[in-house]
C-alpha cells in the first residue's frame, strides 16, 4: 500500500472505497491496480490497503455497490467479548477446543461484500469456517479460540466495514429447527403422495383390464416402498402424538387419523405380502400429506408470531460503555448494568436499558423495532429513551431506569410470549369438546366396523377408515385458536399486545369504561404556568427544591418541573403512588405533590393554606404540585396540560358509560371532563380509592374495561375485567395490564372493541360450521358411500374453509378506523401512529 499527497483538486471527487465525498483539503491515496485511488478517511485507506497488500483488490472489480465506511470501535469494546462467561452464552462447543456461534452482519452492500469477509477471515490462524447469508445478514462463525481469540476476528472483521454482532441464541431457533425438520417431512410426503398415486392409476386401470398378476404385484410393491417412509417418517408426529394421547387417557384428533393410517397401510402391506385384497397406500399417503400441510402452515404461522421479538433481542447490544465516577469510560457487559448508571450512546448505536436524556441537547431516535412506526422520533433531554431504539444522530449520555427483564422491550416480549403460551378457561374449551367428540367417533367407527362385517372384511375396513378420517375434530379443535391468533396478529400490526387471547373473549362483555386523566386521555406533556409564593421562598428557590424532588419520578408532573430548572441533589428520597415525594435538602425534609400530603409534614390546614392564595391561583383547571417542609407550606406549582386530539371521538366510538378516576384536582378533573363530555368524573383518588370504585360496579354485576398508564394506575388495571396500559410510562402499570397499547393513539381502543366483536363472530361462525360438518358427513361415511381418499379430502378442505375463515381479520375490511386522523406524537412516550389496515 501506498499513501501520497495529492495537489489536485478534491472537492469533486468521491472515495474509491465507500463513494462518499473526499472532505475539501484532504490529499489521501492508495495505489490499487496500479493507479492512486481517492479515500475519504483512514478508515477506508486502511481497508483498501489492506485488500491490496493481501491481493484482494479484485474485489472493486466485483462488487455491484459501494463498500460501507468503516467507523471503527476500540480493541477494549471487542476483547470484552473474550470473557469466558459471555463466550459460553453466545458460543456452542462440544469439546471446548471448536466453538460454533451465529452472527448477525451490517453493512453487507452487494454479494462481493460477503466474499470480501469471508475470504479475509478465513485467512486468520484458527478460523475453520465463516458463513453468511446476503439476504438476511446472518451467519455462522466456527473458530478455535485456542489459536484465536473472539475479539481478533471481530476487530478484523471491524476493519474490513463490516462488523459482527454475536447472535444470542434464542428461544425461537428451536423452533426455526422444528420449521425445517417439518418442511422437510412435507416435501417427502408430496413426494411420496404423488409417484404413491401414479401406481394407483395403474392399479385402478389395470383392475378393469387384464392385468397380469405379476403387474399387479410389481405395482403394490413399488406403492409399498414408497408408501413406507412417508407413513413412518413425514406421519411420525401425528403417530407419536396418538400414543402419547391414549397414554393419558385424552384421545385428541390425532388418535382416529393415526388409526386410520396404520389401519390402510398395515392391511395393504397385509394384501401385498398375501398376494389378495386391495391395497389402500394411496390412502394412506393422502392422510398424511393433507394433515403434513396443515401443520406446517400452522407452524409458519406461530414463528411468524414471534419473528418481531426475537429480532429486536438480536439487535440489542452485548457491551455497553459505562460512565465511571470520574468521568471517564469503562467497557462492560449490558447484563452488568444497574438503575442509576450512566452510558454513553454513540449515533447509530442501539440502547441495551431504558434510561433518561441527560444534558441540554435534544437528540433524534428512532422506536420501529419496539412500534414498527419508521419515522424518527425527536427526544427533549429529561424525556425517556426505550431499550431497542437506535440512536440517529448525536452522541448522547442516557441514565439508566430500567434494564434487563425491566424494560419495556422485556415487558413486550413477555406480553407476545405469554399471549402464544396462553391456554385460558375459553382458549382451550374447544381442545375439551374435541376430546369428548373424539371419543363418541372412536365409538361410532368401532360399530361402523361391526355392521359392515358381515360384507366382507376389506369393505368393513374401508368404510371404518372413511369414518375415522372424515370424523377427526380438526376443524372443531381450530375453531377457536386459529381466530384468536389472527386477531392477535392483527391487534399486533396496530401497536397493540394482549397478555392472554382469551382477553378477546372477555371484551365483548364489557359495559363500563373507567379511565385515568394524565397521560390517557391527555398528553401527559406539562408545561410550568405559574408558581403561587405562601412564604420566605423566591420562585426560583420554590421551582429549584421541587425539581430536585421531582427529577426522582417518572409522573409527567414530576417531569415538568424537572425541565423547567437547574435540579439541585436530594437524598433519602420516597414516592408515595398518588400523594407526592419525599426526600432530604439541606438538612431538612421537604415534599412535593398533593395538598393534603403536603400540609401533613406540617400540620397546616389545608383550608387555611388554600384561603392563603391569590384568587386567580388554582380556578382555571390547572393541575397542582405543593411544596412544603416541616414547618408550613412554602408554594405552589401551576401545571397545564392538552387533551389529546379526537379524544373524545374516540370515547364516543366505545357507546360505553365512561367515569373520569384522577388523583388530580377536583378543578382540573372537571375541566377535562367538560371538554371531553364526560359526565361522571372523580378528583383527588388515591390508587386505593379508584379500586373501591371498580370493586363496588363489579359487585354490581358490571364488567369493567379500566385504562391507564403510571404506577398509580396498577391496582386498578389488575382488578378490572380487562385493563389497558396505554403508552409505556411505568413498568408497574405495564405489568398490570391485560392489553398494552404501544402509543397514545385513543383510537387503539375502539379498534380493540371492533376486533373484539369481529372475533367472536368469526368463533361463532368456526364452531357452527364444523359441528355442522361433522354432524352431517358422518352419516355418509358410516353408510359406505364415501370412500377413504374422499374423506382426507374432505377432512382437510373443512379444517382449511375454518382457518381461512378466522384469517379474514387480517384482511383491510376489518378495521374500519384506517382513515382516521393521526394525533401528533406524544413526547414523552412511544409515538401516536395511524391505525393501518
Amino acid at each position: 500500500m501506498t499513501e501520497r499527497a495529492s495537489t489536485t483538486r478534491q472537492a469533486d471527487r468521491v472515495c474509491y472505497h465507500c463513494h462518499e465525498p473526499v472532505p475539501a483539503g484532504l490529499s489521501l491515496q492508495v495505489i490499487i491496480d496500479a493507479a492512486p485511488r481517492a479515500m475519504c478517511c483512514h478508515g477506508c485507506a486502511a481497508v483498501a490497503g489492506m485488500l491490496a497488500n493481501c491481493n484482494l483488490d479484485s474485489f472493486y472489480q466485483i462488487r455491484t455497490a459501494a463498500a460501507a465506511r468503516p467507523v471503527l470501535r476500540s480493541e477494549q469494546w471487542w476483547q470484552a467479548f473474550d470473557d469466558p462467561q459471555l463466550l459460553a452464552q453466545l458460543a456452542e462447543t462440544s469439546d471446548q477446543q471448536l466453538y460454533r456461534m451465529p452472527v448477525n452482519v451490517s453493512n453487507l452492500r452487494c454479494a462481493a461484500c460477503v466474499w470480501l469477509l469471508e475470504t479475509c477471515l478465513s485467512k486468520l490462524p484458527g478460523v475453520v469456517s465463516i458463513a453468511v447469508n446476503y439476504a438476511t445478514g446472518q451467519g455462522e462463525l466456527h473458530w478455535r479460540p485456542a489459536q484465536t481469540s473472539l475479539s481478533d476476528i471481530l476487530i478484523e472483521a471491524d476493519k474490513l466495514g463490516y462488523p459482527l454482532q454475536p447472535a444470542v441464541l434464542a428461544s425461537c431457533r428451536e423452533q426455526r429447527a422444528q420449521q425445517r425438520t417439518s418442511l422437510r417431512r412435507l416435501l417427502v410426503a408430496a413426494l411420496g403422495m404423488f409417484q404413491v398415486m401414479m401406481m394407483s392409476v395403474g392399479l385402478y386401470l389395470g383392475a378393469g383390464s387384464d392385468m397380469l398378476l405379476a403387474e399387479r404385484d410389481f405395482f403394490r410393491w413399488i406403492a409399498l416402498l414408497l408408501a413406507t417412509p412417508v407413513v413412518w417418517y413425514s406421519g411420525w408426529p401425528f403417530l407419536q402424538a396418538a400414543w402419547y394421547q391414549i397414554r393419558h387417557f385424552r384421545p385428541g384428533m390425532d388418535v382416529p387419523v393415526s388409526l386410520a393410517i396404520l389401519m390402510a397401510w398395515g392391511s395393504s402391506c397385509i394384501s401385498t405380502f398375501s398376494g389378495s385384497g386391495e391395497v389402500y397406500f394411496d390412502s394412506a399417503v393422502m392422510f398424511v400429506f393433507f394433515l403434513s400441510v396443515s401443520r406446517h402452515l400452522e407452524q409458519r404461522a406461530r414463528l411468524r408470531a414471534q419473528a418481531i421479538s426475537e429480532h429486536a433481542s438480536q439487535l440489542l447490544p452485548l457491551m455497553v460503555k459505562r460512565v465511571t465516577a470520574d468521568d471517564k469510560f469503562e467497557i462492560v457487559q449490558a447484563l452488568q448494568i444497574h438503575n442509576g448508571d450512566q452510558l454513553q450512546i454513540a449515533a447509530g448505536e442501539t440502547l441495551a436499558a431504558d434510561g433518561l436524556l441527560l444534558g441540554s441537547t435534544a437528540v433524534t431516535v428512532s422506536e420501529s423495532l419496539l412500534t414498527g412506526e419508521s419515522q424518527p422520533i425527536i427526544k427533549q433531554p429529561g424525556e425517556t429513551l426505550l431499550a431497542g431504539s437506535q440512536l440517529l444522530d448525536s452522541t448522547a449520555r442516557l441514565q439508566v431506569t430500567a434494564c434487563g427483564k425491566y424494560t419495556t422491550l422485556a415487558a413486550i416480549q413477555r406480553l407476545m410470549r405469554n399471549a402464544g403460551n396462553a391456554a385460558g378457561s375459553g382458549f382451550d374449551w374447544s381442545g375439551r369438546i374435541a376430546v369428548w367428540f373424539t371419543s363418541g367417533l372412536l365409538l361410532l367407527a368401532g360399530l361402523t366396523a361391526v355392521l359392515h362385517w358381515p360384507a366382507g372384511w376389506q369393505q368393513s375396513l374401508q368404510t371404518t377408515l372413511a369414518v375415522l378420517v372424515v370424523s377427526c375434530p380438526c376443524a372443531l379443535a381450530l375453531a377457536m385458536p386459529s381466530a384468536l391468533a389472527a386477531a392477535r396478529t392483527q391487534l399486533a400490526r396496530q401497536g397493540i399486545l394482549l397478555r392472554d387471547a382469551a382477553t378477546l373473549l372477555r371484551l365483548p362483555g364489557i359495559d363500563r369504561l373507567l379511565a385515568d386523566k394524565t397521560g390517557t386521555l391527555t398528553h401527559g406533556d406539562f408545561s410550568l404556568r405559574s408558581v403561587c409564593q405562601l412564604a420566605g421562598m423566591t420562585k426560583n428557590e420554590i421551582t429549584r427544591y421541587a425539581a430536585a424532588l421531582a427529577q426522582h419520578s417518572h409522573h409527567p408532573l414530576a417531569r415538568a418541573v424537572t425541565n423547567s430548572t437547574t435540579v439541585s441533589v436530594a437524598e433519602q428520597v420516597t414516592e408515595s403512588p398518588g400523594q407526592g415525594i419525599s426526600g432530604m435538602l439541606d438538612g431538612h425534609c421537604y415534599r412535593l405533590g398533593r395538598l393534603n400530603y403536603v400540609a401533613a409534614l406540617s400540620g397546616v390546614d389545608t383550608i387555611r393554606v388554600r384561603t392563603a392564595l391569590p384568587d386567580t391561583a388554582g380556578d382555571d383547571g390547572n393541575s397542582e404540585l405543593w411544596l412544603g417542609n416541616e414547618q408550613q407550606v412554602l408554594g405552589l406549582i401551576l401545571l397545564a396540560d392538552e387533551i389529546k386530539p379526537l379524544a373524545a371521538e374516540q370515547l364516543a366510538k366505545l357507546s360505553l358509560p365512561v367515569t373520569l378516576l384522577s388523583g388530580d384536582t377536583p378543578t382540573a378533573v372537571a375541566g377535562v371532563a367538560g371538554q371531553l363530555g364526560i359526565s361522571n368524573y372523580h378528583g383527588e383518588l388515591l390508587p386505593e380509592a379508584k379500586l373501591a370504585y371498580l370493586q363496588t360496579l363489579q359487585n354490581s354485576g358490571h364488567k369493567v374495561l379500566a385504562v391507564g398508564d403510571g404506577i398509580n394506575d396498577a391496582p386498578l388495571l389488575a382488578a378490572a375485567d380487562v385493563g389497558v396500559a396505554i403508552g409505556v410510562r411505568h413498568s408497574l402499570a405495564k405489568a398490570a395490564a391485560d392489553v398494552l397499547i404501544l402509543h397514545d393513539d385513543l383510537a387503539a381502543l375502539p379498534e380493540l372493541q371492533t376486533i373484539a366483536a369481529i372475533t367472536r363472530r368469526r368463533i361463532r361462525q368456526n364452531l357452527g360450521w364444523a359441528l355442522l360438518y361433522n354432524l352431517s358427513i358422518v352419516p355418509v361415511a358410516m353408510l359406505g358411500w364415501l370412500p377413504p381418499w374422499l374423506a382426507a379430502l374432505g377432512m382437510s378442505l373443512s379444517s382449511l374453509l375454518v382457518v381461512g375463515n378466522s384469517l379474514r381479520l387480517l384482511t383491510p375490511q376489518q378495521t374500519p378506523l384506517a382513515n382516521t386522523p393521526e394525533p401528533r406524537p406524544a413526547p414523552h412516550g412511544l409515538p401516536a401512529r395511524p391505525l393501518k389496515a
